[in-house]
């Protein structure tokens, strides 16, 4: 019922939207019709590593290296800004931090004066915001040191290896195996 919400979604104002957009903890970002990023809230600067929306501001994904498939990334917004064709649920593999990262996103077509503008997007990242269910990332994540082990590995290196094949995008791999552990005792 449209009458219920109105009057909430007028008494909001600029603050308590930025105060919203600023502590949600999912990443939100905002681009323009040519899918340059606008701004991100502290979410989305945080884990893409950034300390500042000036670090990003004015580039595209691509710019950015952090997709292991950039067109796909590219293919989804070009629907949402030429055809206001909504994102929904798109299980994503990314680098934050240099670790992959594994993500849900969802992207909107912002509309105004009846053209389309830009696009609205925010992703989560299931090990942070779903309490209660399994991190996807931990399924092959080490314990004790949080790497990948040699499962996720093997996962990761496919993607990539698809990605070169397909977009020739360069990638490095190190596999580093240590064979004696020892431990100081206690005494």
């Amino acid at each position: 019922n449209r009458s219920n919400h109105t009057p909430f979604l007028y008494a909001l104002r600029d603050a308590e939207i930025r105060t919203v957009f600023e502590n949600a903890k999912i990443g939100i970002f905002w681009k323009d019709i040519n899918r340059r990023f606008i701004d991100g809230n502290a979410f989305f600067r945080d884990c893409c590593g950034f300390t500042q929306s000036s670090d990003f501001v004015g580039k595209m994904d691509e710019e950015m290296g952090w997709h292991v498939s950039p067109d796909r990334f590219k293919n989804d917004e070009y629907r949402v800004l030429h055809y206001c064709e909504q994102i929904n649920d798109a299980k994503e593999t990314c680098i934050s931090h240099g670790k992959i990262r594994f993500i849900k996103a969802w992207k909107f077509s912002i509309i105004r004066n009846s053209s389309i503008v830009g696009l609205v997007g925010y992703f989560v990242d299931p090990g942070i915001v779903a309490a209660g269910t399994q991190n996807i990332t931990a399924i092959h994540q080490d314990s004790v040191t949080g790497m990948l082990d040699r499962r996720g590995l093997y996962d990761a290196f496919c993607q990539y290896q698809s990605s070169w094949q397909k977009e020739h995008l360069d990638f490095a791999l190190m596999y580093v195996q240590h064979l004696a552990i020892t431990v100081p005792s206690a005494d």
